[in-house]
């Protein structure tokens, strides 16, 4: 979850539903950091993707200082479903080519955009109630099955130790053991050999 910069229950939700479309969390996660990062960029190659798609980075924000309303960055999230709609709306329309649409998610995603499709034929609406329908383990209970995990590998650690030790001390026993029975059993080899333990041996 920290390697994403998400919490462990979001993470969960995102692993749930991405599953139920057949794509990936990190699928998701990578064309979302993309996007925000391209948000930012003032490379003419971005900005002539947004505008070609007719996709707006600002809007009219709250009233600032002066009262007036303020032109700001509209939020990541809603720019990334706007993307999302606007692709396959202008093919359809026949204002960009499939191909050209194609180039334009790459750029505006990176790498991971092939892998999108599901979601945005679910939409922002759709994919809302996938992940709040998915169930999850708060952070706290994976935090402690962590920490009994731990006591039960040194649990483990401990009673493993504690049979090396019992073997060692036994050892010695159990090879004298060994011997004498290996001695035994030799005696008793021999004497089958012989004579009388051959008609010994046909009685039984």
């Amino acid at each position: 979850a920290a390697m994403y910069g998400i919490d462990v229950e979001t993470l969960q939700r995102m692993q749930g539903a991405s599953r139920t479309i057949d794509t990936s969390v990190e699928a998701i996660i990578r064309s979302r950091q993309k996007l925000k990062q391209n948000m930012a960029s003032d490379s003419k190659e971005i900005s002539e993707a947004f505008k070609e798609l007719g996709v707006s980075l600002k809007e009219w924000g709250p009233n600032g200082i002066l009262g007036n309303p303020e032109w700001v960055t509209r939020n990541w999230e809603d720019v990334f479903w706007d993307v999302g709609a606007k692709l396959p709306e202008n093919v359809a329309n026949g204002k960009i080519s499939q191909d050209q649409a194609d180039v334009y998610a790459q750029a505006l995603f990176g790498k991971s955009w092939a892998n999108l499709n599901t979601i945005f034929e679910l939409g922002k609406e759709g994919f809302k109630a996938l992940y709040d329908s998915q169930d999850v383990v708060s952070e706290e209970s994976i935090k402690n099955l962590a920490e009994l995990n731990d006591q039960l590998n040194t649990l483990k650690g401990d009673f493993n130790s504690l049979k090396d030790e019992v073997i060692g001390q036994l050892a010695p026993n159990l090879t004298d053991a060994a011997k004498a029975l290996d001695g035994v059993l030799s005696n008793v080899m021999d004497y089958l050999q012989t004579e009388k333990g051959q008609q010994k041996y046909k009685k039984l």
